[in-house]
């Protein structure tokens, strides 16, 4: 059928391809960066041995990881030694490398309690 329209329309219906492919990568693109990427961890206490950041705090876990977090009230209600699903946003593309000796600073977006001994 779009043999028999005329070269001008072919053009357009390859440019609304691809918009609605283009729109739909980047809607699946966004879905998975508001959902966020968790990682499980026990949470040893801040971080002590690393360069304090402006209203930030690094964290000490275990398995080692490099996260940091705003001082709220969720650092606020975090206790030592307890094991935290912690959320973060993922990075796409080629920034997703090691940026620091323990891999790439993680923003911690919410953190929930699993399980305290």
């Amino acid at each position: 059928m779009s043999s028999l329209l005329p070269p001008s329309a072919n053009y357009y219906l390859d440019v609304r391809n691809t918009m609605i492919a283009a729109a739909l990568i980047g809607v699946v693109l966004l879905f998975f960066w508001l959902i966020g990427k968790t990682d499980r961890v026990v949470y040893l206490g801040p971080d002590h041995g690393q360069v304090p950041l402006d209203n930030q705090v690094l964290l000490a876990t275990e398995p080692a990881g490099s996260y940091f977090i705003e001082r709220n009230a969720i650092y606020a209600a975090m206790k030592a030694g307890c094991r935290y699903d912690l959320n973060y946003a993922p990075e796409f593309g080629r920034t997703r490398g090691a940026n620091t000796p323990r891999g790439r600073d993680k923003h911690i977006r919410s953190a929930t309690l699993v399980d305290c001994p």
